[in-house]
């Protein structure tokens, strides 16, 4: 699923709106380069957080991620690729994860990010 978010002015979800999406692979949350430098916020509200994302989940690529971490319910081992940039995240997940199918990870501009898994097994 791929939604341009230039064209939206705020989008808000549900903390439960993905839990359902059980055969979601592929997540992106698309915001053209033009709009990029503009931004100063996420468009996308989440006010009670993520319960989950599914666990099918091959590629996320959610520019301006909002929360301050993954929700903890996600199995991030199934990711392909990671792409978080410009988020709010403070830290990935908690523990160690079993990402050995985790071939690119992007996390520019990320400024609240204070912890990094242990990524030795990428």
């Amino acid at each position: 699923m791929v939604l341009d978010m230039s064209r939206i002015s705020d989008l808000q979800i549900k903390s439960e709106a993905l839990v359902k999406m059980r055969k979601l692979r592929f997540l992106k949350f698309y915001l053209p380069y033009s709009f990029q430098s503009s931004q100063k916020k996420s468009k996308i509200l989440l006010p009670g957080g993520l319960l989950s994302l599914p666990n099918e989940l091959r590629c996320l690529c959610w520019m301006g991620y909002p929360s301050k971490t993954l929700p903890s319910r996600f199995d991030p081992g199934n990711l392909v690729e990671l792409d978080i940039r410009d988020s709010n995240v403070e830290q990935l997940w908690e523990g160690k994860q079993d990402i050995v199918n985790l071939k690119k990870i992007a996390l520019d501009f990320s400024e609240n990010l204070v912890r990094t898994p242990d990524l030795s097994k990428i």
